[in-house]
């Protein structure tokens, strides 16, 4: 998105800084406000609370009053540590699994350019077109994101040390706590990679798009979520959604397992149905990459603002009418 922002059509200096802080201050904000929503949530009954048997010291239910959570162990070990330390069997198993995930995505993606040798033309353009030029390319559509791949990667390790009677070697909060660990450290860079001096040029109009995204993403999760989303999981489903808005896909999930952490729900296989379907698109897809150079070079602010509106608007009502009928 930086040559996109410093196109002469858009001329937005500082625009990936910009970018990142907005990255960076959603995902903080995204685990706070989703924890905020899940107490809500569960003082409202808009899931079961019956299945946070083990996750109820972090909730304030207002129907029940919890006592101080006893101290855990913040993992198992599944190997003596004679033979290898049990915090890096499970490092390794996360290691193969992104692997695994990688080698798919390459493979997806020499299948990909092999398609853009055929149909793609080699006209010179300036860089902005020539990154649009690219997401719109076979290589950018099918470049899902990387997670989407180390989730398949991770089945078949799961699945592999079944089949060879070894999965009790795969210890689930060990490797939860290695992943947390890894997301703390994407904070602590992007935001170390920050350029301030370009932020702080544009802090007030940074803070009124916050504050606006911040009220939106609210009404999607509470309103929005509860017109269109399969009325038997709207809240968990909407969480994820909520996440992936806020920050990543990651964050999503994880205020989901705090809601519903043996996965009861169909919340999660339907957004993983979902995921490929709209990646290509948006969250860093055509759209995202397009909408820019494509609209705000040629139509008036006002006339994109009020179509995207009726967009969404249309979106809404035809998820209204469809629900019910999901439901039959």
């Amino acid at each position: 998105m930086g040559e996109v922002f410093a196109h002469e059509s858009i001329a937005l200096v500082g625009g990936r800084d910009l970018g990142i802080l907005m990255a960076t201050a959603g995902l903080v904000y995204g685990m706070i406000s989703g924890i905020g929503w899940i107490n809500l949530g569960a003082r409202r009954g808009w899931f079961p609370t019956n299945r946070l048997a083990h996750n109820a010291p972090l909730l304030d239910s207002a129907k029940t009053e919890v006592a101080a959570p006893p101290r855990v162990p913040i993992g198992y070990a599944t190997i003596r540590s004679e033979t290898l330390d049990p915090l890096l069997l499970q490092a390794l198993w996360l290691i193969t699994a992104f692997g695994i995930g990688m080698a798919l995505q390459q493979a997806v993606l020499m299948v990909a350019v092999t398609l853009d040798g055929w149909f793609t033309s080699d006209t010179v353009r300036d860089a902005a077109n020539q990154q649009l030029s690219t997401r719109l390319s076979f290589s950018r559509i099918l470049d899902f994101p990387l997670f989407i791949y180390t989730l398949f990667g991770g089945l078949i390790v799961r699945r592999s040390t079944r089949l060879l009677g070894c999965e009790e070697r795969i210890d689930s909060d060990s490797i939860g706590r290695l992943s947390a660990a890894a997301m703390d450290v994407l904070v602590v860079a992007a935001i170390a990679s920050l350029n301030i001096a370009a932020v702080a040029t544009m802090i007030v109009p940074f803070s009124i798009l916050a504050i606006a995204g911040a009220i939106w993403t609210g009404v999607c999760l509470l309103v929005i979520s509860r017109w269109v989303l399969p009325r038997d999981h709207w809240f968990e489903l909407g969480l994820i959604n909520y996440g992936m808005s806020t920050g990543v896909t990651a964050t999503g999930f994880v205020l989901l397992r705090l809601v519903d952490p043996d996965l009861d729900t169909d919340a999660a296989e339907n957004y993983a149905l979902a995921a490929p379907l709209s990646a290509p698109f948006i969250g860093g897809g055509m759209l995202t990459i397009g909408l820019p150079l494509l609209v705000l070079e040629r139509v008036p602010l006002a006339i994109t603002s009020l179509t995207a509106a009726v967009i969404v608007i249309g979106l809404i009502v035809v998820g209204r009418r469809w629900q019910p009928a999901a439901k039959d």
